[in-house]
């Protein structure tokens, strides 16, 4: 689920394929996509030789509606659709997909490309949403990963079995408030905090 509060209404369709460039420079085989509205970038996940495929890693902006389901945007038919309309080189494009999603875009780029705000702002971004995965995802990710390997003889003393079994005070709410205090990053309040 998207909260507008956070995003602006473009998605990000990130898309990986394998693709042989025809325009290939070896030394700069990124490309950006100038684009008033589909505006993106093509970069080589691998290194890339000339004459050979390479996996690529495309990022472009769609402005959708909010009716389309992702289901249809991420679509096979879709991808290749726009794929043919982007990328260079003969057609029917030679280019296998891999593998397609969509993003919203952060305010953190909205401030910095819009409102001009410093580039430090996805540092600061990377920064906050490394938190929620150190002091939250990992600890939990390990903790449970310990449970699945327990004594299933003694399994019913820990806290989080007994909880969801009733035997402990607390509720689903309790157990959820991580993902609503720590999980969110609200860059707007950040960057003010920041000035």
């Amino acid at each position: 689920m998207f909260h507008n509060c956070h995003s602006w209404p473009e998605r990000l369709l990130a898309i990986d394929l394998l693709f042989e460039d025809p325009d290939l420079e070896v030394e700069f085989p990124s490309q950006f996509i100038v684009h008033p509205v589909h505006w993106g970038i093509v970069t080589p996940l691998k290194p890339v030789e000339s004459g050979k495929r390479t996996l690529y890693r495309c990022n472009f902006v769609l402005d959708l509606d909010g009716n389309t389901p992702i289901d249809a945007i991420t679509s096979s038919a879709y991808v290749r659709s726009f794929l043919d309309k982007v990328l260079p080189g003969l057609r029917p494009l030679n280019a296998n997909v891999i593998r397609s999603d969509l993003y919203p875009l952060s305010d953190a780029l909205e401030m910095i490309i819009l409102e001009e705000k410093s580039d430090t702002l996805l540092d600061v971004y990377s920064n906050e949403r490394a938190k929620p995965f150190q002091m939250f995802v990992e600890p939990q990710s390990t903790q449970n990963k310990l449970r699945l390997q327990s004594d299933p003889e003694t399994v019913h003393v820990n806290w989080l079995i007994r909880q969801f079994n009733g035997q402990s005070p607390g509720s689903a709410e309790e157990l959820a408030v991580q993902y609503f205090k720590q999980w969110r990053v609200n860059m707007r309040e950040i960057a003010s905090k920041m000035e």
